[in-house]
């Protein structure tokens, strides 16, 4: 994410680098979604008062921030970032694969489809 390759590093566009952190998320939920999951239950806000969210969410704000900048956009980008990290939250992959029934590469397109709706220009 800091240091990295882009796109997934510094270099590639704010967009494609918030789609391919995304994408790495998604391939860490299916790998260790329960785990992760089992780790916050019965503990409310227990995802948000860790230093990985704390980390992802200032990624995500600062992606945000700076695609804004370069369109000359206005963002919430606090607010959005959260929105976008709701997306990859364990318990909402865990939904979808369970309960809807979706698999893994239409949670990633899904992911970019939403990455790509917050960040056009209206």
């Amino acid at each position: 994410m800091i240091r990295g390759e882009p796109p997934l590093g510094p270099g590639a566009d704010p967009v494609d680098r918030l789609i391919a952190f995304g994408r790495r998320v998604i391939d860490l939920l299916a790998i260790h979604g329960d785990l992760i999951m089992a780790a916050q239950m019965g503990k409310p806000g227990a995802r948000f008062a860790g230093p990985v969210y704390a980390t992802y969410r200032m990624h995500v704000t600062t992606l945000l921030r700076e695609h804004a900048a370069t369109q000359g956009q206005e963002l919430d980008a606090d607010y959005l970032a959260d929105v976008l990290l709701a997306a990859l939250n364990a318990e909402m992959y865990g939904f979808w694969q369970s309960d809807v029934g979706l698999d893994r590469q239409r949670i990633t397109t899904g992911f970019e489809q939403l990455v790509r709706a917050v960040t056009t220009s209206t």
